[in-house]
């Protein structure tokens, strides 16, 4: 029987060539290069994150209730941590503190580890410590932080807290109640303006805070030229 063998292309000579070349490389790189790549040292393992505290809820018959002083509005409440296992990205579980009177506390889950106590207590204005140069304070209040024992103490927030006061009857004489703001009262610095929204539909100023304390809703006009103006940043 007749064999016919064909003579390899000329492109087909070169492709083989070129084949045989990245295997001749690749073969050198894996003797010499891949050893020194594989002989590296491991990247080191990071240390392990700080582990959550465990929160210490307070049985109720363990709790020494607060005196709530004989002021119209003053009120106190119970705040015991969640137990549960909170998750690592917002949402997360919260609770809201409401006074009689249009104040309120939005509390939210892994801000506190242990049980606490608040006590929200009303303070005439003409009590309170003036405000700033064409300032008005036009609602003071005291929030005070207790232990289960009743025991004032300085309250550690681990995340903060959102706080709303309404502005109903805030803004007699105001053209705009967005020039009304939250602030906090500093024994050094006195009062201290904090970042505040007003939300035009629910009628009410809310901030961020991050302590108990004083805290007061003041009107602060916009003085332009000489004059006093009341309007100027838009609400929400």
């Amino acid at each position: 029987m007749l064999t016919l063998r064909l003579a390899p292309s000329r492109t087909q000579q070169i492709a083989l060539a070129a084949i045989a070349g990245f295997g001749l490389s690749l073969g050198i790189l894996i003797l010499t290069g891949a050893g020194l790549i594989w002989a590296q040292n491991p990247w080191p393992t990071p240390p392990p994150g700080p582990r959550p505290q465990v929160p210490t809820v307070i049985d109720d018959a363990d709790i020494t209730a607060v005196n709530i002083p004989s002021v119209p509005g003053a009120t106190s409440w119970v705040v015991p941590p969640f137990a549960a296992l909170l998750p690592r990205t917002p949402p997360v579980r919260s609770t809201r503190l409401d006074s009689p009177d249009g104040v309120s506390l939005l509390v939210d889950a892994g801000s506190i580890i242990s049980t606490v106590q608040i006590l929200y207590e009303p303070v005439p204005i003409e009590g309170a410590q003036p405000p700033g140069p064409r300032q008005e304070l036009r609602r003071v209040f005291d929030l005070i932080s207790f232990d289960h024992r009743a025991k004032n103490i300085e309250l550690d927030l681990q995340r903060p807290w959102v706080l709303e006061v309404s502005a109903s009857g805030l803004t007699e004489s105001i053209e705009n109640p967005a020039r009304l703001i939250l602030a906090r009262y500093d024994d050094d610095n006195g009062w201290l303006p904090l970042v505040t929204t007003y939300h035009r539909n629910r009628l009410t100023l809310e901030t961020r805070i991050i302590e108990t304390g004083r805290y007061a809703a003041i009107f602060e006009p916009l003085i332009v030229s000489g004059s006093t103006l009341s309007k100027n940043v838009l609400p929400n």
